[in-house]
């Protein structure tokens, strides 16, 4: 017992030590010329950008590095920041510091901006989220990164984000999508295509950041305003979509509930709201990076009821 007394106590002091010259050197050490640099540093590395930030300071329960008004910059000098917060919280694992290796095992982000062009398709897509908060956790430095976000978007609704990720090549997520406009989301479809309305529900991500290989959707549309082809559908719309591939070649399946809403196609045919409806058809590579539709098909209520677009 008084073996186990006497451990506990140097470990103790071994923390109390610790803690001592954290406290003496670091404040020193994080407000140098040499640190500031090798964070800038490691930023171009991983992000191909330059990193600014007022100061940073520690934090003591628990140990942390505070980044006071972090600014990631744009593509170019003249473009607006590609991310920017008030603040950026790098917790250190407490028990990381007896080894005198310490590691963050947290980071809490909170109304952050952040935004980005995706060049996938021609013209870009620019898309800016705001009011982001964001924590990134980990059990150990080879562990997973489990990610919890929550957002708005510019162009109108709210997302939470839940998932995990091994650097950024590497992303699990499931979004939960609260009114989200369209808008942006069309510019991703061929020409010919018609997508607006907001939209709710969940989408899941998995593989690179930039470009997922693999999306899967289950959404509800309260007010869609949809072309797939020679088929027109206006009003309330349950769809579900499964897509595989990377950047340009993205091609998969997808099925839309439209027995609330209104059906036309071209001038030859009309469903009211209320009769059963199911499109249904395939996603493929279009032009410029864009999807296109392919094989569409309608069938109403009855099973001979059945239309091709």
């Amino acid at each position: 017992m008084r073996r186990l007394v006497h451990a506990a106590l140097g470990v103790a002091m071994l923390a109390i030590l610790a803690l001592v010259a954290l406290a003496v050197l670091l404040p020193k050490w994080l407000a140098s010329d040499p640190v500031r640099a090798r964070i800038a540093e490691a930023s171009q590395v991983a992000l191909g950008r330059e990193l600014r930030y007022g100061w940073l300071e520690l934090g003591w329960s628990p140990p942390a590095v505070v980044m006071a008004a972090p600014v990631i910059a744009g593509a170019t000098s003249d473009a607006l920041p590609f991310a920017q917060a008030p603040r950026a919280v790098w917790r250190v694992s407490s028990a990381s510091l007896l080894t005198l290796e310490p590691w963050i095992d947290q980071v809490v982000i909170t109304d952050a901006t952040l935004r980005f062009e995706d060049d996938a398709v021609d013209p870009a897509v620019v898309w800016e989220l705001r009011e982001l908060a964001a924590t990134l956790s980990r059990d150990s430095p080879e562990a997973r990164v489990r990610v919890e976000a929550s957002f708005g978007l510019a162009g109108g609704g709210h997302a939470v984000a839940r998932g995990s990720a091994a650097g950024a090549r590497d992303v699990d997520l499931v979004m939960t999508l609260e009114d989200v406009s369209l808008a942006r989301v069309a510019a991703y479809l061929d020409a010919g295509a018609r997508l607006a309305g907001a939209v709710s529900g969940t989408l899941e991500l998995a593989g690179p950041a930039q470009s997922p290989v693999r999306v899967s959707a289950r959404l509800a549309l309260s007010d869609g305003d949809v072309q797939l082809g020679e088929v027109a559908l206006r009003g309330p719309l349950r769809v579900e979509l499964e897509l595989a591939g990377g950047r340009g070649a993205r091609s998969g399946r997808f099925a839309v509930d439209a027995t609330d809403a209104e059906i036309a196609v071209g001038r030859s045919y009309r469903k009211a709201p209320g009769t059963s409806a199911t499109v249904a058809g395939r996603i493929i590579p279009g032009k410029g990076g864009r999807l296109a539709v392919d094989d569409v098909k309608l069938r109403v209520g009855d099973p001979g009821a059945s239309r091709s677009g």
